[in-house]
């Protein structure tokens, strides 16, 4: 009958949609070469094995394109776009825009995407025990993650402090403000050289910035940034 009909027209639609996004991935992709083209077949594969309750593929696919897009290896995307996926449903908001703070995060410390699960847990948390939204977190957080991972800022320390100054009532976007005024008091020349009177190596001012670790869980405090300058490819 018509909601047959309906069923089917919803599911071509789809399809439709499906094609378009997935046209978009395949621009990134160098299928002028046979491992370019086994590379895209993997891509769709993954995309559709992953669970139902994550999103439809089409959302996932515009999160593919996304973490593609930010430099993420394609043999790690899908699996970036899944932990993405799982964020963006705690964290209320849509995978394009879970994948956007957490390949933003990912850059600025260096990370792989085998850090995803990580990364996204420190997150949410800062939505938990703040008072932001995944939406404003991710528009925002880009302002001073940079800042905060050259001065070696643990991820866990800079989003307790940012969840500490917005549950005080401060706006996502004045917290973010905040902190950069903050962090960047730490390179001026008059800090260099009150540093460098106190022999405190000026990459590493963290040790003289309460942010308040302990609010995170102790899982969060071993992501990014104690072994960030040994080396940035890796979590302790």
């Amino acid at each position: 009958g018509w909601q047959a009909i309906r069923i089917l027209k919803d599911a071509a639609k789809a399809a439709i949609e499906f094609g378009k996004q997935f046209a978009n991935v395949a621009t990134l992709i160098n299928t002028q070469t046979p491992v370019g083209v086994r590379q895209l077949k993997i891509l769709k594969q993954q995309i559709f094995e992953l669970r139902p309750e994550l999103g439809s593929a089409t959302d996932l696919t515009r999160g593919l394109y996304q973490a593609l897009s930010a430099g993420v290896a394609p043999a790690q995307a899908v699996r970036l776009v899944g932990e993405a996926a799982l964020f963006a449903k705690a964290a209320l908001t849509d995978t394009l825009t879970a994948v956007d703070v957490m390949t933003t995060v990912m850059n600025a410390y260096g990370l792989s995407a085998d850090k995803a699960a990580s990364v996204s847990s420190v997150l949410f948390k800062t939505i938990e025990l703040g008072k932001i939204t995944g939406e404003e977190l991710s528009s925002s957080l880009g302002r001073v993650i940079s800042a905060a991972a050259q001065l070696n800022i643990d991820l866990p320390e800079l989003n307790a402090g940012i969840a500490t100054m917005t549950k005080s009532g401060i706006s996502a976007a004045e917290a973010m403000t905040t902190m950069v005024a903050i962090l960047r008091t730490f390179t001026t020349p008059e800090a260099t050289k009150r540093f460098e009177e106190l022999g405190i190596s000026q990459a590493d001012p963290r040790h003289h910035i309460q942010a308040r670790p302990e609010r995170c869980p102790p899982s969060a405090r071993r992501t990014p940034g104690r072994q960030h300058r040994q080396d940035r490819r890796t979590l302790p």
